[in-house]
């Protein structure tokens, strides 16, 4: 069973985050961070652990975790390659090593 948000630190002040309100978590250096529509926030959890906060989470590269659920459009346009656009207009690229897993898991999305 998955918690539905997670605890973020921001100044002094704790704040709890939807998962559903996370678009993607990205690492950078030794830190991990989130964007929400509102705000970036970093965040204790690794990106592994942020896998398994939902299925809809998936990883598309080494460093960045998509959550699903605020994907627009998938381009794939590129042979090899998958551009994900999120709903807020960013734009990521799934690395080579996962674009079979990413596929794979629209398929099972996919009516």
């Amino acid at each position: 069973k998955y918690n539905s948000e997670i605890i973020v630190r921001e100044n002094n002040e704790l704040l709890k985050i939807p998962y559903t309100d996370i678009f993607y978590c990205y690492g950078k250096g030794k830190d991990v961070y989130c964007k929400t529509e509102k705000s970036e926030y970093k965040l204790k959890s690794r990106l592994y652990e942020i896998e398994q906060f939902s299925k809809d989470f998936i990883r598309i590269s080494k460093s960045c975790v998509v959550n699903f659920a605020h994907a627009k459009k998938f381009d794939m346009s590129m042979v090899g390659s998958i551009i994900i656009e999120l709903t807020d207009g960013t734009k990521l690229k799934v690395s080579r090593r996962r674009v079979i897993k990413v596929i794979d898991y629209l398929d099972e999305r996919s009516w």
